[in-house]
């Protein structure tokens, strides 16, 4: 198992072996366990005490059993959520949530709109990239985002696009991919994979 090899391999694996025994933590293992929390951030994020779900979320993320994600963006996504439910206005409530969320919101919906995918996760921003368009040779900034879908999520199907844009009824074949790539994408918009993990960046031929 990724989580035993990972305590295991570690210089001084007592303290955390010790920090295991923590009713709490026992809670929270026996549950991912027996499925009754989704093993994702998500799941995650609804747990209590927060202290103890960030400490197990280090260590699953330290075995590779969840994939890395900021962990102070974390942290104030969660300190946020609290802080949200202590303002009685609903107005200003509003305002604040929607401030903080529109982002990932417009990303979710894009996904949503172009894929099918209605479960995705944020995870983080992995990149910005600013870039002459390849075909019409005008700047363009693209921005990169980490997401997790669930993991129900079939691993090919087809959707038609929703929307109004250009590609509104358009029938796309979309496929998960193992990583790394075993060719580059289009564009090079593989290029941001390695920054989010080491083990994701493709390897070409001509690189190797």
């Amino acid at each position: 198992m990724p989580l035993v090899t990972a305590l295991l391999e570690m210089d001084r694996p007592r303290s955390r072996l010790i920090r295991l025994r923590n009713p709490d933590v026992v809670r929270l293992l026996q549950s991912l366990a027996n499925g009754d929390i989704p093993l994702t951030h998500e799941g995650l994020h609804q747990q209590t005490p927060w202290r103890t779900v960030a400490h197990l979320r280090d260590l699953l993320m330290d075995s590779g059993v969840l994939p890395r994600v900021d962990r102070q963006l974390m942290l104030f996504q969660r300190s946020f959520r609290e802080r949200l439910a202590t303002i009685e206005d609903s107005e200003r409530r509003r305002l604040l949530h929607r401030f903080a969320t529109r982002n990932e919101e417009a990303v979710l919906r894009e996904v949503a709109e172009e894929t099918g995918l209605l479960t995705a996760a944020m995870v983080r921003k992995a990149a910005v990239e600013d870039k002459l368009h390849s075909d019409t040779g005008q700047p363009r900034r693209t921005s990169f985002f980490f997401l997790q879908a669930s993991a129900d999520t079939s691993d090919a199907w087809d959707h038609q696009v929703n929307g109004d844009g250009d590609d509104a009824g358009v029938t796309f074949a979309c496929r998960f991919l193992p990583f790394p790539l075993e060719q580059p994408l289009a564009d090079d918009q593989d290029a941001w994979l390695g920054h989010i993990d080491p083990r994701w960046t493709t390897v070409t031929v001509g690189s190797q």
